[in-house]
């Protein structure tokens, strides 16, 4: 089963619920029904009380994803797109396509969730003051004014990836012009703030607060593991600058007649050479690609009857790169459509074909000889 369900888009960014939420809405909506709102506001009639716990619920996801939002769109007038924004039981994530070019853009994006959840604790807040009078407007109100405050200065935690990390990175970029360097104290700063949850929760559970105690042991470690995927994210990025899928490809990928039966596939190409992934291609036009996935989903008598065309992917459906194509950006081509290689392509012109594998055997080698330049320098170094 997927474990995000798509919600719709918003300028043109794909909104989506991962399942973990859905917990989080009927544990909160429970809890405000059931208790907080019956002590607090015991004036009111019973089936108020799960009504207030629903709309709140309701209520706190939406400011979720109005934090998410103002990531976002700041983003967008910064011209870095977003991919998408997923709600998770942490919170939310606004997936940007790539990095800030600035630190100043940097900045602003980071910045802005939590202006936005400062903004909607202002707003609840002046509601509850002013329908002070009426419980079933005062009570969610209130509470909602209280989260959103929480929430924003949750998220000006300065450890990686919370916002407050992201502004440290900002902040530091932007002082010594060096994004390496202000990476390298953004992930120690998630490191430490990861590990420092871990253990106020570890103590919290000793002294007999065991659910809090291992909720807060919970969030350490989301963050440390996170600072530590970002780290390697950069870096992976920094090994892959300006490195294109045409510098990478096996040129001349194998093509096979539309014509061509399941069993000559597999008997000439697959055993006979190892190769898994094909073009469909008559007289230099692509018609479409076959894998070895698409041919084994066929059952194995039948092979002798199907030809290629009525298992590939159509050309016009084939997921492809230009040979100008970055490699990271390929990486993520292959990841959203849950693929392992892609043909390189001008249009119709067929230059080679690109797989992760040599995207990852790239990324090997050009951390081996970045290591052993370090080496060398260092032992260049005057002493």
């Amino acid at each position: 089963m997927p474990s995000n369900v798509r919600l719709g888009r918003i300028r043109g960014i794909p909104i989506e619920l991962n399942w973990s939420l859905f917990l989080v809405f009927g544990l909160l909506a429970v809890s405000l029904g059931s208790g907080y709102f019956p002590d607090a506001y015991p004036e009111m009639a019973s089936g108020t009380y799960f009504v207030l716990g629903l709309l709140t619920a309701a209520l706190f996801i939406a400011s979720i994803l109005l934090h998410e939002l103002g990531h976002a769109l700041v983003a967008l007038r910064e011209r870095i797109p977003v991919t998408s924004i997923t709600l998770y039981i942490f919170g939310g994530i606004a997936q940007l396509g790539e990095e800030p070019k600035s630190a100043r853009a940097e900045l602003r994006v980071a910045a802005a969730g939590p202006l936005v959840s400062f903004a909607l604790a202002a707003i609840f807040g002046a509601v509850g003051l002013v329908a002070d009078d009426v419980d079933a407007l005062a009570a969610p109100a209130d509470y909602l004014a209280r989260i959103n405050l929480i929430l924003a200065l949750f998220n000006l935690i300065p450890g990686f990836p919370l916002d407050g990390g992201r502004i440290l990175r900002a902040l530091v970029w932007g002082a010594t012009n060096s994004q390496e360097r202000a990476q390298r104290v953004a992930g120690a700063s998630g490191q430490i703030v990861g590990y420092g949850f871990f253990g106020v929760g570890a103590l919290l559970a000793l002294n007999g607060n065991l659910l809090n105690g291992l909720w807060l042991v919970f969030i350490g470690w989301f963050i440390q593991n996170a600072a530590n995927a970002s780290t390697a994210q950069s870096g992976i990025e920094r090994l892959l600058a300006g490195v294109t899928a045409g510098q990478v490809m096996r040129p001349g990928p194998t093509t096979v007649p539309s014509r061509t039966m399941l069993r000559q596939l597999v008997d000439d190409h697959v055993l006979g050479s190892g190769n898994r992934f094909f073009i469909v291609s008559d007289d230099g036009t692509p018609r479409g690609v076959v894998s070895l996935t698409d041919v084994v989903k066929v059952p194995r008598d039948r092979w002798d009857w199907v030809n290629v065309t009525q298992v590939m992917v159509p050309w016009a459906r084939t997921v492809r790169v230009r040979p100008d194509t970055g490699l990271l950006e390929a990486l993520h081509t292959m990841g959203d459509a849950h693929i392992h290689q892609v043909p390189v392509a001008e249009g119709d012109a067929i230059r080679g074909l690109l797989s992760r594998e040599q995207i990852f055997a790239q990324i090997r080698l050009r951390a081996m000889l970045g290591d052993r330049r370090d080496a060398a320098a260092t032992r260049q170094v005057p002493q």
